[in-house]
C-alpha cells in the first residue's frame, strides 16, 4: 500500500461531504469557468471540492484517453465516471448503425464518416497525405460493439478501415494496417498513432494518441457520433427537398387553376358581347 492507495482511501472516505456540499452562487466549473445552468448541471464528479460539468469532465477524460487521468483525479485519485455514457450515450449499436439504399433490389452501404484522419509511423516513417480508398473490410458484429470508419495515412498509401470497439477491434484494425502498408511484424510494436477526430459536442477537431485500446474506442466513438450527425444532416435535407417539391406543385396546380379560369372567363366575355352585337 502506497501514498496513492492512501490517497484514493481518502478520497472514497470525504467522496460523500464533497458531493453533498452546498452550491453557491458564484461556483463555476473549473474546466469551462461558465456557471450552473438548467441543461449543464454543476456536480462533483470526485472528492475534490471543486465543481464541474458533466461533460467538461467526460471531455478532459476522452482527451486523456489511455492515460491515467482517464479513469481517476489526478487530484485527489478516486475513480472518475466512465466518459462514454456522458458523451456518447445516444450512438447506436453497431448493428443498428444507419444505412442507406443504393439501388431498388435493396442493397445497402454504410455512410462515409467525418474527415477524420490516423496517422500512423513506424520506426521513422512518417505517413504523408493522401485520399481515401473505396476498399472495405467486412466484420462480424459482436455484442456492444460500435462501428466507424477511419482513413488511414501511410507514407504514399491512403485506405478506409471499418473498424469496431473492443480489443478484437483494435486487433483487426491493427491487422488492416500490417497487411495494407506492408508493416513487418516485429515493428508493429513500435507503431505510433495518432487520431484526428471531432469532439462528439460541437465538432472542433481533436487529437488522440497511443498504441492502445482505450484511445482507439475514444476514435470510433466520435468516428459513430460524426455518422449519425451526417446521417440526420441527410434525412432533414430529404424531408425538406420533399416538402419543397410539395409546395411547388401546389402552386402549380394553383396557378393553372387560375390559368383556366381566367380563359373561361374570358371566353364568357366574348361569348356575351357577340350576343350583345
Amino acid at each position: 500500500m502506497g501514498d496513492a492507495d492512501a490517497a484514493r482511501a481518502n478520497a472514497n472516505a470525504n467522496a460523500n461531504d464533497a458531493t453533498t456540499a452546498p452550491r453557491g452562487e458564484d461556483d463555476q466549473c473549473w474546466i469551462c469557468l461558465d456557471g450552473d445552468t438548467a441543461d449543464r448541471e454543476l456536480y462533483h464528479p470526485c472528492a475534490c471540492p471543486r465543481w464541474a460539468h458533466a461533460k467538461c469532465v467526460a471531455r478532459w477524460q476522452l482527451q486523456c484517453s489511455g492515460k491515467p487521468e482517464e479513469v481517476t483525479c489526478k487530484f485527489c485519485a478516486s475513480r472518475l465516471p466512465d466518459w462514454r455514457a456522458t458523451l456518447f450515450k445516444d450512438v447506436v449499436r453497431a448493428s443498428d448503425d444507419a444505412v442507406v439504399p443504393t439501388s431498388t433490389s435493396g442493397s445497402k452501404k454504410r455512410n462515409s464518416m467525418d474527415e477524420r484522419l490516423l496517422r500512423s509511423s513506424a520506426d521513422g516513417d512518417d505517413q504523408e497525405a493522401g485520399t481515401p480508398g473505396d476498399e472495405e473490410t467486412d466484420h462480424k458484429d459482436g455484442p456492444g460493439e460500435i462501428k466507424g470508419d477511419i482513413i488511414v495515412k501511410f507514407n504514399n498509401i491512403s485506405f478506409r478501415c471499418q473498424v469496431r470497439t473492443g480489443p478484437d477491434g483494435l486487433a483487426d484494425f491493427m491487422r488492416q494496417i500490417r497487411e495494407r502498408c506492408g508493416i513487418p511484424e516485429e515493428k508493429m510494436k513500435s507503431l505510433n498513432l495518432t487520431y484526428r477526430c471531432k469532439d462528439p459536442n460541437n465538432g472542433m477537431p481533436m487529437t488522440l494518441e497511443g498504441l492502445n485500446e482505450s484511445a482507439f474506442d475514444a476514435a470510433v466513438l466520435c468516428s459513430a457520433v460524426q455518422d449519425k450527425i451526417k446521417h440526420q444532416a441527410r434525412v432533414d435535407s430529404a424531408v425538406k427537398s420533399s416538402r419543397t417539391t410539395e409546395i411547388t406543385s401546389r402552386s402549380n396546380r394553383r396557378r393553372s387553376g387560375d390559368r383556366n379560369s381566367f380563359e373561361e372567363g374570358r371566353r364568357e366575355q366574348v361569348s356575351a358581347f357577340r350576343r350583345f352585337e
